[in-house]
């Protein structure tokens, strides 16, 4: 089986990061989850390999990012045009209401590796996690 072993949910809301967490958590198929409350404040852990470190579990960053597009002061695009991993980059899901296909070329043109419609369900992060995650031992 495949885990994520750590994810940031970058949202401004904490409402929309609280139900990715009830939604996921529970499938077994995330380690750890953080939330950076908006594209800035991500920006700043990302930053900081020594908060990267704590917040996922000694890695220097996390294996998947889950990122809202319709965000105030920097919206989803923005920050994929600012950030500049220090390593290997995390697979990039914007997560959106909207369903347009210009959004989803614009997120792809700007390195994103894909798009994922609110709300967020149980079998998206079993997807993701068998595509992006880690492979772990099965319990006895």
């Amino acid at each position: 089986m495949k885990i994520l072993r750590s994810v940031l949910v970058i949202d401004d809301n904490p409402a929309d990061a609280h139900f990715v967490r009830l939604k996921w958590m529970p499938t077994g198929r995330v380690g750890t989850l953080a939330v950076a409350n908006g594209g800035e404040a991500a920006l700043e852990i990302l930053r900081d390999p020594k908060r990267c470190a704590e917040l996922f579990e000694g890695r220097p960053v996390p294996d998947l990012i889950l990122l809202d597009i319709n965000m105030p002061r920097m919206d989803g695009f923005e920050f994929l045009e600012r950030y500049q991993p220090n390593t290997l980059p995390p697979a990039i899901i914007l997560h959106t209401s909207s369903a347009e296909p210009e959004d989803r070329q614009r997120a792809s043109a700007l390195g994103a590796h894909g798009l994922l419609l609110k709300p967020p369900k149980p079998r998206d992060v079993i997807r993701l996690a068998e595509e992006y995650g880690h492979e772990v031992a099965s319990p006895l």
